[in-house]
C-alpha cells in the first residue's frame, strides 16, 4: 500500500465506542452479518496497536523523502553561509561602502573619531534611497556613487553576487521550520523502535525492552522489516543531526562576521536581504552603464 493509501485507512479504524460496540455484538455470534466496513473494523480490533503500528509503516514510506528534504534544506543554508563568508569580492564591496560613508558622513574629516567601523546589514537596503551629497539632479543616490567608484576603480567587484549562487533558493528555507520537521522525523522515529521492539515473530515479544544491551537492541531489530528499517534510518538521522548542528555553528559564524545579533535575525531573513541588495545593486550598475554609454555617444 501507498503512504496516501495507509493515511485514508486510518480514517476507518474504530473509536472507543466503536470497539466497545463491536465487542459487546461479537459475543452475540452474528460476524458474517457485517459489513465490509464493521468486518475492517473487527480485524483491527484483534491487532495490537493497529493506529501506532500503521502510522510507523507510514513514516516508513515517507521517511526517504521526507529526510531528504530537511537535509537538502540544512545543505542549502550551509552552502550559503558559506558562501558569504568566503566572497572576498563581497568584503571588498562592504568595505567600500563603509569607507564611502564615513568619508561623506565626515565631510572629507581626517578624524577616526566621528567615524564608525560597521554598519548593519538592513542599512544596505537603504543605500538606493538615500540621495549622493552633491547631486542636483536628485537621481543619484548613495549606491550610484558607490557604483561608479567600483566602477572606476576595480570593475570585477560589481559582479560580486555571482559568489552568492545559493542565497536566492537559501532565503526561502525556514530553518527554524526544517528543524522541526526533524525533530518530527526522531520522535516518528522513536515510535517506530518501540513498536518493533514489542511485536517481533516467534519467540521475541518484548514489552519492555529497556534492560536490552545496544547490541542486542539491534540484533532483535535486524530479525523484521521494520527493525531493520528502524537500524538504516537510526544511522541517517545521526548523520542529518550533525549536519543541523554544523549548519547552526556555521550560521552563528556568519552572525558573528557581520557583527549582527543572534536573536535579531534569522537565515532566511539573513539571505533575504542579501538578495534584495544584489537585485538592486545588478540595477544600479544597469543604470549608470546607460549614462556612461550615452556620455560616449554624445562625445
Amino acid at each position: 500500500m501507498s503512504a496516501h493509501q495507509m493515511e485514508s485507512m486510518l480514517e476507518y479504524f474504530p473509536t472507543s465506542e466503536e470497539r466497545r460496540n463491536l465487542k459487546a455484538y461479537l459475543r452475540s455470534g452474528k460476524e458474517n452479518d457485517l459489513c465490509e466496513c464493521e468486518k475492517f473494523m473487527v480485524s483491527m480490533l484483534r491487532l495490537p496497536n493497529p493506529e501506532p503500528m500503521t502510522t510507523s509503516l507510514i513514516f516508513k514510506a515517507t521517511f526517504d523523502s521526507v529526510s531528504k528534504a530537511v537535509e537538502n534544506d540544512a545543505l542549502l543554508v550551509e552552502a550559503a553561509c558559506e558562501e558569504l563568508l568566503t566572497s572576498i569580492r563581497l568584503r571588498k564591496l562592504l568595505g567600500i561602502v563603509l569607507n564611502i560613508g564615513n568619508r561623506l558622513n565626515t565631510a572629507g574629516s581626517s578624524s577616526s573619531t566621528s567615524k564608525v567601523g560597521a554598519f548593519s546589514l538592513d542599512s544596505l537596503l537603504k543605500l538606493n534611497h538615500a540621495k549622493a551629497v552633491g547631486d542636483t539632479t536628485k537621481k543619484m543616490t548613495f549606491l550610484h556613487y558607490v557604483v561608479m567608484v567600483v566602477r572606476r576603480n576595480n570593475h570585477s567587484l560589481l559582479s560580486f553576487y555571482e559568489d552568492l549562487p545559493s542565497i536566492s533558493k537559501a532565503q526561502k528555507i525556514n530553518l527554524d521550520l526544517a528543524t522541526l520537521e526533524f525533530e518530527k522525523l526522531g520522535k516518528n522515529l522513536d515510535q517506530a523502535k518501540t513498536l518493533a521492539l514489542q511485536v517481533i515473530p516467534g519467540k521475541w515479544n518484548l514489552k519492555n525492552n529497556n534492560c536490552l544491551s545496544e547490541e542486542e537492541t539491534d540484533s532483535v531489530l535486524g530479525n523484521t522489516g521494520i527493525g531493520r528499517f528502524v537500524l538504516e534510518a537510526s544511522s541517517q538521522i545521526e548523520s542529518i543531526s550533525d549536519l543541523y548542528e554544523r549548519t547552526s555553528e556555521v550560521y552563528a559564524k556568519l552572525l558573528d562576521y557581520f557583527g549582527e545579533s543572534k536573536k535579531m535575525t534569522k537565515p532566511h531573513e539573513l539571505f533575504t536581504i542579501f538578495v534584495s541588495f544584489c537585485k538592486t545593486f545588478k540595477s544600479v550598475v544597469e543604470e549608470v552603464d546607460r549614462v556612461e554609454r550615452a556620455k560616449v555617444c554624445i562625445l
